[in-house]
């Protein structure tokens, strides 16, 4: 009986009342996940502006990490032996005030910059103990020092810092010797105190290195005493602050960096509690329209010892 007849289909659409609601719902949804999206996305950009500022900074500590460790070591701490033990040389770093000290840096700001002397270890070692009368004595080394590693003068008043040698276990201790003669394996050095000293054997020299660290215009600069010139480092460090506190044998170094995104109005500093008032206060005052980040690191200085740890009764004894 169904033969013949056609089954009616309908065709269904969106009414215009479910079009506007969707519509309604639409814009009640879309705002704010576009807020949400515009506060991500700024996130992301602050992040990343801090990443370069961050690595920045990092950058500044890595120079300074190793001379820090190292400052001192095998030299006097007070300035008057500091000088005398290097022959009372009238030029730097010799006529520093001791192995460390801060100074009002180019910048004309107050601690700005920071001197620092320090030692590296070189590649040879002792074949045999050491013994010095007086003033002068031989070192035997486990091999011949490359041309580069010598100085190119043994001249008394040579500014070649490659003539000093510094050592760990020489006693009377923080007795830095200076090279005469240089004969393949042996060396001839001296000091400058006419002192008696002793180097065990397998002690391994540290040769002598100095270096100032400060900051003008946006940009971190070093002064290696074994090179030429002023080396730029690291851009985009605003201000850098050097406390030491020999004392407690501490250095408290302040780091001004910023990032890279130059914003419609100034901005605060992040981190300026960290800061002394005094030091924060120009860049407060100055404001910037980079975001500017304030670090503050503390450093031991575990190889700034006092050098009369041996009195000189008890260095006579020893010979």
């Amino acid at each position: 009986m169904c033969f013949g007849l056609g089954v009616e289909k309908k065709n269904s659409g969106f009414t215009i009342i479910e079009v506007i609601m969707v519509l309604a719902l639409f814009l009640v949804i879309i705002p704010p996940f576009i807020t949400i999206l515009k506060l991500s996305a700024d996130k992301i950009v602050f992040y990343m502006d801090y990443r370069k500022a961050f690595d920045r900074t990092s950058r500044v500590v890595a120079l300074l990490k190793a001379p820090v460790f190292y400052c001192g070591f095998g030299m006097p701490v007070s300035a008057e032996r500091y000088k005398n033990v290097f022959c009372n040389l009238n030029f730097a770093p010799f006529d520093w005030n001791g192995p460390i000290e801060s100074i009002t840096g180019p910048s004309a700001y107050p601690n700005s910059e920071l001197r620092i002397v320090y030692a590296q270890p070189a590649r040879w070692k002792l074949d045999e103990p050491s013994n010095g009368v007086a003033f002068t004595g031989c070192v035997l080394l486990t091999e011949t020092p490359e041309v580069s590693e010598l100085p190119t003068s043994f001249s008394r008043n040579s500014t070649d810092l490659k003539r000093w040698l510094l050592f760990r276990g020489i006693v009377p201790p923080s007795l830095p010797l200076y090279i005469t003669c240089a004969k393949g394996k042996n060396l001839i050095v001296e000091n400058n105190i006419s002192s008696h000293f002793s180097i065990p054997n397998g002690e391994r020299p540290y040769v002598f290195r100095a270096m100032k660290v400060y900051c003008m215009n946006d940009r971190v600069y070093t002064r290696d005493f074994r090179a030429s010139g002023e080396q730029p480092r690291v851009t985009g460090i605003q201000d850098m602050r050097f406390d030491v506190d020999m004392e407690n044998k501490l250095i408290t170094m302040y780091v001004l960096s910023r990032g890279d995104i130059v914003y419609a109005c100034g901005q605060k500093i992040i981190g300026q509690e960290s800061w002394p008032e005094e030091y924060i206060k120009p860049w407060k005052e100055k404001g910037s329209r980079y975001q500017m980040y304030a670090y503050k690191f503390v450093w031991r200085l575990p190889n700034c010892i006092c050098e009369n740890i041996i009195s000189s009764e008890s260095i006579e004894e020893l010979f």
